[in-house]
């Protein structure tokens, strides 16, 4: 399990030390929690559990807080999936341990989501005296991409604005060919609007190559 996730784990006088970069060594911690929990579904209770709880709820304020008036949204398992991770990476920097690179992407949240976002880093960093560098930030802002959704479209015309190009002309795709093979039509705001913002989530996470781990997922 060590080699595939990219750490090397060695025990020296009685202690354990874990070597390799910092993002695959902060992505052990998640699966570590993850094993953790009742058949591998993460609440609230378990990150008070692993975390300091004054942390857990001050992470869980900050978020709240900046999502409240705007479009964007979390269900309850991505905002506890995002906490998570802020959490992970709180500690490690306090530990002196910080990203010092990450891999560059090519899809990234809009000017507004970016915005609310970046209100959300600044009191990171000022309720838990941080200061993030630039690789930090990104994946702050590569996380929310990976977990928000919006608020239910009604404007057709907004989609390409909020998914982009790229998901919208996948889903194009993929309605001709299930119209083709199977005669059903799945062009119709019910579908379209909610299953664009799911392909966005699932393609933002393919491009981090990361994943929700969705205890689910076993029952089927």
């Amino acid at each position: 399990m060590f080699s595939k996730s990219g750490v090397r784990v060695v025990i020296r006088d009685n202690k354990i030390q874990v070597t390799g970069n910092e993002k695959a060594k902060r992505r052990l911690i998640s699966h570590f929690i993850m094993e953790e929990a009742p058949h591998h579904f993460v609440d609230r209770s378990l990150l008070t559990q692993n975390f300091n709880r004054t942390d857990v709820e001050q992470i869980e304020q900050i978020i709240k807080e900046e999502l409240a008036p705007s479009t964007l949204k979390l269900n309850d398992y991505a905002l506890i999936n995002l906490m998570m991770h802020l959490l992970i990476m709180i500690q490690s920097l306090h530990h002196d341990d910080t990203l010092l690179s990450r891999d560059a992407y090519s899809s990234w949240l809009n000017t507004y989501d970016a915005a609310i976002v970046t209100k959300i880093i600044k009191r990171i960093e000022n309720v838990f005296n941080l200061i993030l560098n630039k690789h930090e930030r990104e994946e702050i802002h590569m996380l929310f991409h990976a977990n928000v959704d919006h608020l239910p479209l009604s404007d057709r015309d907004k989609l390409t604005t909020t998914v982009g190009d790229n998901i919208v002309r996948a889903m194009s795709s993929l309605f001709a060919e299930v119209q083709h093979i199977f005669g059903i039509d799945l062009d119709n705001d019910y579908f379209v609007f909610p299953f664009s913002l799911h392909l966005n989530k699932l393609f933002s996470r393919a491009m981090q190559g990361s994943s929700l781990n969705s205890p689910l997922t076993e029952s089927l």
